[in-house]
């Protein structure tokens, strides 16, 4: 799963549609959301208790929020 979200990372870099407003250029402004939106899948999976483990999958959380970039507040 991750080389696919670093492909579609790289390969969507000029096309980004939302700006993060940050001032360090070492990643891209895609490369930023791709891995946000990951990341938030991943704690949605959790919240929801579908997140699998070795022994069956994980109890859901109660007070789990989406994660937001700090450069991308208003």
């Amino acid at each position: 799963m991750v080389p696919a979200v670093l492909t579609l990372a790289f390969f969507a870099g000029p096309y980004a549609a939302e700006s993060f407003n940050c001032n360090n250029g070492a990643i891209s402004d895609t490369v930023r959301s791709t891995y946000l939106d990951y990341h938030n899948k991943a704690r949605r999976n959790v919240a929801k208790g579908i997140e699998p483990n070795k022994t069956g999958t994980l109890n859901p959380a109660k007070n789990m929020y989406k994660l937001v970039s700090k450069a991308k507040r208003f």
